[in-house]
């Protein structure tokens, strides 16, 4: 028999891509249902169980029989690390050097036979932290609808930050977020954050980002949905630290920084906005969660109190993305 996570369906999504993420999805095998739940098979029992205790996700570890996933023609095991979003294809650059420019054609075309780029991340640049993107195969593609969880994104791929593997993250920071909060995301981006929220939860949402570009793509994903959002969203551009200028103090109940390189540089603002209890999410790099928490704590001081953490993306080898959760005594 295989072991599956059972949970319920409301969840499963964001479970699925949990697992997918950290490389328990057994993939020899479908996910199944029953009349409340999905059976999602996995591969190690012990690494799920800690990762979605984590989380906070309601499952059980159960026997299944779930049924064999058909390995699909012409495609070998091996395939290159990849992003699909819509219909493009983004391939880091290690991975070129590793395969071969040819050989990745060759074998996402196979994979994705509708697809009509495939392109290629050199890292980001500026303080918008753009991708670098360079054409490997296809038609020059600017705009993209990319879509999480049912949600429409309009994407500006060569002016806005953009990592589909963030619409977990999304998604498990919305669903902590209450009705009638005020939440402040002060490097929104195209987005991600605030329009999850909104679509779960009647709340204000101060949505900021120093990247022209970004909120005019927020303002477009705002448009496409209008009829999905329970939440309002404010949008304004401006450096961060600005932004005691404009509103009024101790007026968060939440507030996400998802700068990873220079969370820490913005502690006035953090402590300008918050009143007691308030959450923030911090999100920052390191090598170990030990090594994380102890930097966050140094430079956070006795004002707040650190609640959690999570590892969220790696970034580079032996390096990760952490976002840690404080709360504001």
């Amino acid at each position: 028999m295989t072991l599956c996570i059972k949970v319920f369906k409301k969840y499963g999504e964001i479970v699925r891509r949990l697992l997918l993420e950290y490389g328990l999805l057994d993939k020899s095998y479908k996910i199944s249902s029953t009349n409340d739940h999905l059976l999602i098979p996995i591969s190690d029992r012990v690494r799920c169980k800690n990762i979605l205790d984590m989380c906070r996700i309601p499952f059980e570890v159960v026997q299944c029989n779930p049924p064999p996933r058909k390995t699909r023609e012409g495609i070998r095991d091996h395939i290159p690390a990849h992003d699909l979003v819509n219909r493009i294809v983004i391939v880091r650059e290690k991975v070129v050097n590793e395969y071969g420019g040819s050989r990745i054609i060759e074998i996402i075309r196979k994979l994705y036979p509708w697809i009509e780029a495939i392109y290629v991340k050199y890292g980001t640049e500026t303080d918008y932290r753009v991708s670098k993107l360079k054409l490997l195969w296809g038609k020059e593609t600017r705009y993209v609808i990319h879509k999480e969880y049912g949600l429409k994104f309009y994407i500006d791929l060569h002016r806005v930050y953009f990592n589909p593997r963030l619409s977990t993250e999304h998604r498990l920071l919305a669903e902590m977020v209450k009705d009638n909060e005020i939440v402040f995301d002060l490097f929104s981006g195209f987005g991600g954050f605030p329009i999850h929220i909104a679509s779960l939860r009647r709340t204000i949402i101060y949505a900021n980002d120093i990247n022209p570009y970004a909120i005019s793509c927020l303002l477009k994903s705002i448009i496409l949905n209008k009829r999905r959002l329970k939440g309002v969203i404010h949008a304004s551009i401006m450096d961060a630290r600005l932004i005691p200028k404009y509103y009024r103090s101790s007026i968060a109940d939440r507030i996400i920084a998802n700068l990873p390189h220079r969370s820490l540089d913005f502690l006035d603002t953090y402590n300008y906005l918050a009143h007691r209890g308030t959450i923030l999410h911090l999100y920052t790099i390191g090598n170990t969660v030990d090594d994380v928490v102890e930097r966050v704590r140094g430079r956070m001081g006795s004002k707040w109190l650190i609640r959690g953490y999570r590892k969220v993306l790696d970034h580079s080898p032996y390096t990760y993305i952490f976002r840690i959760d404080l709360q504001r005594l």
